[in-house]
């Protein structure tokens, strides 16, 4: 009764699980059912077009910055802080979206498995599609990736242990025990590496990104998720007075119709889109930065 109670309280976010477009990648957290205040947490990505999967692991001693100002928390304590914070899913699948800097669509529970590979994979999503299903994906999302995940073969998943590799670093806490964290520069790397879109990189649109906010370092957080989604970010700027709102200004109405715009758009769901105000010598989009955003990482 308590986990379908958490499930329920999924509480207002500052992105959408949006409906999963046909042939791109789709990004997914997947939460151990368990008694347990703490459970073992995984991220998931799965590329239709190469037919190809990530699976990234965080064992218990893994702590990453959290969204909404509740600092570093270790992530199988999260879906907890979630529940007791009444916003549930959420909070896990937007903290792991702020580390990975990659649009995350949704969440699944499943009971803990042994499998490994292409095996724990299907059986993850399997799950998804039985009755009882517990999270916040879709039906039609969850058909769509259990469509994808049928057609990949025992080599298609890649997995990373973040505590066993070459990303994870131990940092001493001020009680004496220790804690694994992420090393973001490799991390990046990684990640830019790995995870390039091809429509984007082939539109070369040029982005810039302007902190609207008195907050230092807003826009370059701002600007890692769309490096991260292989967007060319030429700039990164502080502009003059202050923004409520985050907006999206558009050089012109052709860029309406570009995967580029899209990407943007699924990491600033609420944000809305302008056409004009951009230096268009520079510039194809410019993202300006607000106090909203600022509100997602850090609480209001």
């Amino acid at each position: 009764m308590g986990v379908v109670m958490f499930i329920g309280i999924l509480g207002a976010r500052w992105w959408w699980a949006r409906e999963w477009r046909e042939g791109e990648r789709f990004s997914f957290v997947v939460i151990a059912e368990s008694e347990s205040k703490l459970k073992p947490v995984w991220w998931v990505s799965v590329d239709p077009l190469e037919e190809e999967g990530v699976v990234v692991y965080f064992s218990q001693e893994v702590m990453i910055d959290t969204v909404g100002g509740y600092g570093g928390y270790r992530v199988w304590a999260l879906p907890e802080l979630g529940k007791l914070e009444k916003r549930g899913l959420s909070l896990v699948a937007e903290s792991l979206q702020l580390l990975m800097g990659i649009k995350t669509d949704g969440a699944l529970i499943v009971n803990l498995t042994d499998e490994e590979g292409i095996r724990w994979l299907r059986q993850v999503v399997r799950e998804g599609l039985v009755w009882g299903y517990k999270g916040d994906m879709n039906m039609l999302d969850r058909l769509k990736l259990w469509r994808v995940v049928s057609g990949f073969n025992d080599g298609s998943v890649e997995w990373v242990d973040v505590a066993n590799s070459r990303f994870g670093y131990i940092e001493q806490l001020p009680d004496g025990s220790g804690v694994v964290k992420v090393d973001l520069l490799r991390w990046d790397g990684w990640i830019q590496q790995n995870f390039k879109d091809e429509k984007v990189l082939v539109e070369a649109l040029s982005v810039g990104v302007i902190n609207q906010t008195d907050h230092g370092q807003l826009g370059k957080k701002a600007g890692r998720m769309l490096i991260n989604t292989g967007i060319d970010v030429v700039a990164v700027e502080t502009g003059e007075g202050s923004r409520e709102k985050s907006v999206i200004k558009i050089s012109n109405k052709e860029v309406l119709k570009t995967d580029t715009l899209d990407r943007i758009k699924d990491l600033y769901h609420k944000v809305r889109v302008e056409t004009g105000g951009v230096e268009t010598e520079r510039f194809d989009v410019v993202v300006e930065v607000g106090e909203d955003f600022w509100q997602w990482l850090n609480g209001d």
